[in-house]
């Protein structure tokens, strides 16, 4: 009755819901009714979610689809919409599914990372300097990598996610940017909160040339995936090209580019360096809420205390 495999969800059933419920009913040899329910009915929340992300084989799940599910389950709570105990159980029932679909392979991400504690960064970022960012952007350049050099630059001059950067429409973009010197963030947004949240962030001129440099690297395309290529598969190529050059110019992940935006922008709106560099923080703490709210809107965030993971405590 049940099959393992390399076919099609490992041989499970064609639809990533069914196959998920399938794997425990294997899982616990026909029993356990009650607890397999209860999980095949949270299971397809994440089912869902990679379907709206462009996955629909559970052969594609990697550990960084984990990680994206869990952080949108963390805005949900943040937002009111989940409670922070249904929300770990969800990410319980994702690796207890996962491990009966693929024989265990290792992976899962842990159900506190939904939870409420928020890091405070303590070390500047990484991806800081420019030069670093600029060198690192050519070298992939210099490997015709350019939709990956674009993603960077986006990351670092413009703050955006690596799912953001590569769903972002070029087109529209680059009309907003010549009438309005921002762009407002619609497509890849955590939750979907592009669709009914303006999300606008103002263009400085590195802004400006890294849209330049993205829409040339797109071709005819209006966004940076390739044709015959899924998100996914892009974004996992991406982080497979972009590893090595990183750690050769001592950048440690798109993250630390998009908290080198945000220390970027709290310098701007303050006239200080961020926190992260300077502690105790120069700035006043009306100052420093007033400039966290902004960073946290033009980040995609719902509340000001996350901006701590980006540009550090104010005190």
């Amino acid at each position: 009755m049940f099959y393992f495999g390399g076919r099609r969800n490992f041989g499970y059933g064609r639809a990533l819901s069914y196959a998920g419920f399938n794997a425990l009913r294997a899982a616990h040899l026909g029993g356990h009714h009650g607890t397999t329910a209860t999980h095949g009915h949270r299971w397809r929340h994440f089912a869902a979610f990679c379907h709206q992300n462009g996955i629909n084989d559970a052969r594609e799940i990697t550990r960084e689809t984990l990680i994206l599910f869990a952080e949108n389950l963390r805005d949900r709570v943040s937002m009111g919409e989940m409670a922070a105990a249904y929300a770990q159980n969800l990410v319980s029932t994702v690796n207890i599914t996962l491990r009966a679909l693929t024989a265990d392979r290792g992976i899962w991400v842990p159900p506190r990372s939904v939870g409420d504690r928020q890091r405070i960064r303590t070390t500047p970022p990484s991806g800081y300097d420019p030069a670093t960012v600029c060198g690192a952007a050519q070298t992939l350049r210099e490997k015709h990598h350019y939709r990956i050099a674009a993603l960077v630059g986006l990351a670092r001059h413009i703050g955006l996610r690596k799912r953001e950067a590569a769903l972002l429409d070029l087109v529209d973009a680059r009309a907003e940017a010549d009438c309005l010197s921002a762009v407002d963030i619609r497509r890849g947004t955590k939750g979907g909160r592009g669709r009914q949240v303006p999300r606008w962030v103002p263009l400085d001129l590195d802004g400006h040339r890294c849209l330049e440099h993205a829409a040339e690297a797109a071709g005819e395309s209006r966004c940076l995936v390739p044709d015959g290529m899924s998100l996914a598969q892009f974004l996992r190529h991406a982080n497979y090209i972009a590893k090595p050059i990183f750690q050769a110019a001592g950048i440690r992940s798109f993250q630390d580019l998009r908290s080198s935006y945000a220390c970027q922008r709290y310098e701007a709106l303050t006239g200080q360096v961020a926190p992260v560099f300077s502690c105790p923080s120069l700035v006043p703490q009306i100052e420093d809420l007033a400039a966290r709210r902004v960073i946290s809107q033009e980040l995609g965030h719902g509340r000001i205390d996350v901006v701590a993971s980006y540009v550090g405590a104010w005190r």
